[in-house]
């Protein structure tokens, strides 16, 4: 078969695929997980996820320890020349322990001091639990939160050793001094005993004076307390009243046409018609019974005579114009209300008497009607108030979710525009031009292949940018061009369209009815169980041929406890918002055999056969779950599994105390086994030998606590790499040590460590050159190699959407131009 340059590509990217491993190690707490999840599929379909759960007490125990190591926890003792002679006596006659004493002492004091660090941890993650119930707000206790508290629990005991060091050389240093200067001490004394009594006086009027302004200190603080009380008080009261004033307003302008008019009316009464009404010595009775109205009003006598003497006072008419209506009491509401109910109490049959008193007539009605109007409207002025402002507050927050959702909708449409432009290029590069038109390299019919065809995002026009290029093609067999404006079209021919899609759901969006009607549709259903059989069966059938007996009887009882553990996950742990990641496919069951597949003719029977499958079901499906409850219901529906198709209890195939680990670097052999571990302990040796090496021999020192939980969590690092084309996503929390334990598993398999350097400005364009040294390095120089990226590396969302092609396809459109 010729060399062709498509062979030779498509043999790098295969070689590169089968030597790069990537592992991604992302936090839960990172607001952009679960969206990343939804909107890469590959992240979670082409992974083995294994989730951090929190350190348990003996995983704190063991990394505080480790952190007080070589630290020095009893108390230095006191020199000698500090002691009395009491003390130096006890003192000589004290045993002085043993060296062993004395390690087995320092020994119960740290892990005293490390129970009291595990402690600490504890409340402090129960306490921010509760926070997060009671007050919706989060605070994250992380295992860097814990290693921080070794490290200042040891700065501080450094530091305070230090202050009583300098404190203890001081006090040398005074004690040197005292020896010198005794005998001008003696001296001094009998001055100082003469001058003890004017000391004393003086002390007397000092403690008195102190205590004098102690007292005023506090009187002051007092006052002050008071005054920023009344003030505050003030305050409140003052926004009450305003709010109250507003919330009158409204139904009061329904009375103020009236009492407005009665006023411009009392503005046109002159002296001369008040001085007709004063003048009766017997006033009618309509003008006696409106004059009364206004004295209770203005709170005087009803009598006629202190009418008209209110009626002599030149500001009477000035008074009515400015009389506080809103002062008036119950009292005088009910006073004046038998008046103004009487009949003939009104402007015009009070008119016919005297001009003057219907308008004070007018006048007394209006407030009268104005003050019940005022008494109903108030507290329904505040209520409204209240509600206006709490609207007010409801539109700022619309205004500010409205505001992140433009943004977040920009974003999209730069993607959309972003993966539209990257379609097309993909292509262009596919292809040669002749003449006016483009055509595949090399005179083939290219078939271009669209995996998830419905991932595009819509955008603002409700439109997918990528699909419409790719219809535009279709309809038109080519597009603009994109680099040359000038150039205004570019035809496109000899190509066809083949696109793959799920159904709608998990990031996956509906297609328009104009782009599915351009594609002829099949649906792939999911296999009947007798087809699945069938597949895994004839997958795990050859493997187990070559072994004994029993092992062969196993090829059923395996497929079937695997699909049936991969039916009932699939149905009762289904992704929530929580649990994005609980997508379960086909890929899972194979993982599960290609584990299986790893077990040597010689190195197993049939209990660990079942052990082995046993393993691979929990790395393969419990790694990911997030908490104990769902770990602990896989582990029960295991058990039942493990009763019904291999006729044998749980607790009989994994003993108690069994850690249930398989590996390959327990022993150093030519050709690597994977065997069971039989203990932690044996697991733990040769895991410090290997840390050992890394650190004489690495550039990066990792000191490493290997706590069972860290082993374990190694371990599963360790088989994924190992599996051909084997990746990873690591979810933890900052400091689970996600990254050191997948440096340290790439050593421990012999594998290389790549990882990318981010700069100030580092961007897709420099992303995309360091990914092309890692392919060199993993397709031509032909190195096993672990890529390991965390999201604080994710400097661009385009980034993911390279490593989600790496995932699925194993290579990046256009990473390389033509030539290279």
């Amino acid at each position: 078969m010729a060399e062709t340059p498509d062979l030779l590509y498509n043999l790098f990217i295969q070689t590169s695929r089968e030597n790069m491993h990537v592992i991604l190690c992302f936090s839960p707490l990172d607001p952009n997980f679960r969206n990343r999840l939804r909107m890469y599929p590959g992240l979670v379909n082409c992974t083995t996820i294994d989730w951090f759960s929190d350190w348990p007490e003996d995983a704190l125990l063991e990394v505080g320890d480790f952190a007080l190591q070589g630290v020095q926890l009893d108390p230095t003792p006191i020199p000698t020349e500090f002691l009395s002679k009491k003390q130096k006596k006890n003192a000589s006659q004290t045993v002085l322990p043993t060296l062993q004493d004395e390690k087995q002492r320092q020994d119960d004091l740290r892990m005293q001091i490390c129970k009291l660090f595990v402690a600490c941890h504890t409340l402090s993650v129960d306490a921010a639990k509760r926070m997060q119930f009671a007050l919706s707000r989060v605070v994250y206790i992380t295992p860097t939160s814990y290693r921080e508290l070794c490290s200042s629990y040891k700065s501080v005991l450094n530091e305070k050793r230090q202050q009583i060091e300098s404190s203890a050389n001081k006090l040398r240093s005074g004690l040197g001094v005292l020896k010198s200067t005794r005998k001008e001490v003696e001296i001094l004394r009998v001055k100082l005993d003469e001058s003890k009594q004017e000391i004393m006086l003086k002390t007397t009027e000092v403690e008195e004076l102190m205590m004098q302004l102690f007292a005023d200190r506090r009187n002051a603080e007092e006052q002050a307390k008071k005054v920023e009380e009344k003030k505050v008080r003030l305050l409140e009261e003052q926004a009450i009243a305003m709010q109250e004033a507003a919330a009158a307003q409204k139904e009061l302008d329904k009375v103020m046409p009236g009492l407005e008019k009665a006023q411009e009316a009392l503005k046109n009464l002159t002296s001369r018609e008040v001085a007709e009404v004063r003048a009766y010595t017997t006033p009618p009775q309509q003008v006696m019974t409106v004059m009364a109205a206004v004295m209770i009003f203005m709170k005087s006598d009803q009598s006629w005579a202190e009418a008209r003497k209110r009626l002599a006072d030149p500001h009477f008419i000035n008074d009515l114009l400015t009389f506080n209506k809103e002062a008036l009491t119950e009292k005088q509401m009910r006073a004046v209300e038998k008046y103004v109910k009487a009949p003939g109490f009104n402007f015009e049959s009070v008119k016919q008497v005297s001009a003057a008193a219907a308008y004070l007539c007018e006048w007394v009605c209006n407030v009268h009607n104005y003050k019940l109007v005022y008494d109903q409207v108030a507290p329904i002025q505040a209520e409204v108030r209240a509600k206006m402002a709490l609207l007010e507050k409801k539109r700022q927050d619309l205004r500010e979710s409205e505001e992140a959702l433009a943004a977040l909708q920009r974003k999209v449409d730069e993607l959309n525009q972003m993966y539209l432009e990257k379609t097309q290029e993909t292509i262009e590069s596919r292809t040669d031009k002749r003449g006016k038109k483009y055509s595949p390299i090399g005179g083939k019919r290219m078939m271009t292949f669209i995996d998830d065809l419905n991932m595009p995002a819509h955008d603002t026009y409700h439109s997918q940018p990528p699909l419409e290029i790719l219809r535009q093609w279709i309809d038109y067999s080519g597009w603009y061009n994109r680099k040359d404006k000038e150039t205004s079209f570019i035809l496109v021919q000899h190509m066809q369209l083949l696109g793959a899609m799920g159904p709608p759901g998990g990031g996956r969006n509906v297609i328009s009815s104009r782009t599915l009607n351009q594609f002829s549709i099949f649906n792939f259903v999911f296999p009947q169980d007798m087809q699945l059989k069938r597949i895994f069966t004839v997958l795990i059938e050859g493997k187990l041929a070559e072994m004994d007996d029993e092992i062969k009887e196993l090829v059923e009882p395996l497929t079937n406890a695997t699909l049936n553990i991969f039916k009932k996950v699939i149905a009762d742990l289904r992704p929530l918002p929580a649990k994005s990641h609980y997508l379960f496919n086909m890929r899972d069951i194979s993982r599960v055999f290609q584990g299986i597949r790893r077990a040597s003719k010689n190195q197993i029977d049939k209990d660990g056969m079942i052990r082995l499958w046993a393993h691979e079901c929990y790395r393969v499906f419990s790694d990911r779950l997030v908490d104990e409850q769902d770990r602990k219901y896989f582990t029960e529906i295991l058990s039942k599994e493990v009763n019904v198709s291999f006729k044998m209890s749980y607790n009989k195939c994994v003993p108690k105390g069994t850690p249930l680990i398989f590996c390959e670097f327990l022993h150093e052999r030519a050709v690597p086994v994977y065997e069971e571990v039989k203990t932690m302990a044996q697991l733990k040796n040769v895991l410090t030998e290997k840390l050992s090496a890394y650190n004489e021999t690495g550039s990066i020192q990792m000191p490493l606590v290997l706590f069972n939980d860290a082993m374990k969590h190694l371990t599963r690092v360790s088989r994924i790499i190992t599996i051909p084309n084997g990746n990873a996503m690591l979810v933890g929390v900052g400091g689970s040590g996600r990254e050191s334990l997948s440096r340290l598993a790439a050593y421990v398999s012999d594998y290389s460590v790549f990882m990318i350097e981010i700069t100030r400005n580092f961007r897709l364009q420099q992303f995309r050159e360091a990914l092309k040294g890692l392919f060199r390095q993993t397709g031509l120089d032909k190195t096993q190699t672990v890529f390991i990226l965390r999201d604080s590396q994710i400097c661009e969302e385009s980034f993911l959407e390279d490593v989600n092609n790496m995932l699925t396809s194993g290579e990046i459109p256009n990473l390389f131009p033509p030539d290279e």
